[in-house]
């Protein structure tokens, strides 16, 4: 999942009504301009910061890939772009108090990078359409938009209160929080190995997400982080882990099978708390049986 910087000020509103994001494939003089381009790696599932007249005021999930589109016909005759674009589908989450940019820019500065960041070294946002974000700054923000306040309770166009529109967003960003949260607990080491390639470190549930309690999905305990090959055997149950931290295998998976796979049979985790051991509990029965 990647984070993404969308900066609307012409198109803000009809994005939002119809539910997309679009960019032209070239400008005026044939180019390209990565900002543009950029839609080209949105992938369904990422969150996306959409920026306003100076204020981050929806936080929003990409809901398919990006797909050949025309230029959206409320455009047509509105904006001096050519007809041939890209268009990812988007369910928008409005934000209850959108934060200015004077409330946050100093402050996401260190997080941003160095080049094609959304904002100058003033702190105004840069003329450009989508920008990736680093993960440090994904948090960031969600941090200072105390998501799980932020969602408006209602929809805008059918004005219903307790509606479930911002579901899909709230379970992404629930699930950046817990990965969050495992990188500071594991000290962005890998659980088992002690890897330290953050960007391959997985953030794996020990109870799933969607057998879960809200709290526990965020519930630093239920869960490790891990490198690839035990996180998909630990979300497989190929393998579970004792209370004492050392590695048990399914019946269904030999000693061979396991180095084969890159697993260590005398593995343990680096370390584990009681407050693991309920969860673990309930993964070794499923694993074991």
């Amino acid at each position: 999942m990647k984070f993404w910087w969308v900066s609307q000020n012409k198109t803000y509103k009809d994005e939002r009504e119809h539910g997309y994001l679009w960019a032209p494939k070239k400008n005026a003089t044939g180019q390209s301009p990565y900002h543009w381009t950029n839609i080209c790696d949105v992938k369904a599932g990422d969150l996306i910061f959409s920026y306003y007249r100076q204020h981050i005021v929806s936080l929003s999930i990409a809901k398919t890939s990006p797909y050949d589109a025309p230029i959206p016909r409320e455009w047509e005759n509105v904006h001096v772009w050519t007809n041939d674009g890209w268009k990812v589908d988007v369910e928008y989450s409005d934000i209850n108090s959108p934060p200015h940019i004077k409330d946050f820019n100093t402050n996401i500065d260190e997080f941003l990078p160095d080049i094609y960041s959304p904002l100058t070294v003033e702190g105004t946002g840069v003329q450009g359409y989508l920008f990736v974000l680093p993960e440090v700054a994904g948090e960031f923000l969600l941090d200072l938009l105390n998501w799980e306040k932020a969602f408006s309770q209602s929809d805008s166009k059918s004005g219903a209160v307790g509606t479930d529109k911002s579901s899909l967003t709230k379970t992404r960003v629930g699930q950046s929080l817990f990965r969050k949260r495992q990188k500071k607990y594991w000290n962005e080491l890998c659980a088992v190995t002690g890897a330290n390639t953050l960007e391959l470190l997985r953030a794996s549930h020990t109870i799933p997400w969607a057998l879960s309690s809200p709290e526990d999905r965020v519930n630093v305990y239920n869960g490790f982080l891990l490198s690839p090959a035990y996180d998909a055997a630990f979300d497989a149950h190929l393998i579970s882990f004792n209370d004492d931290g050392s590695l048990v295998p399914s019946p269904l998976i030999t000693p061979s099978e396991l180095k084969a796979l890159g697993l260590d049979p005398k593995a343990r985790l680096s370390k584990i708390e009681l407050s693991h051991l309920p969860f673990l509990k309930k993964h070794r029965m499923k694993t074991i049986k």
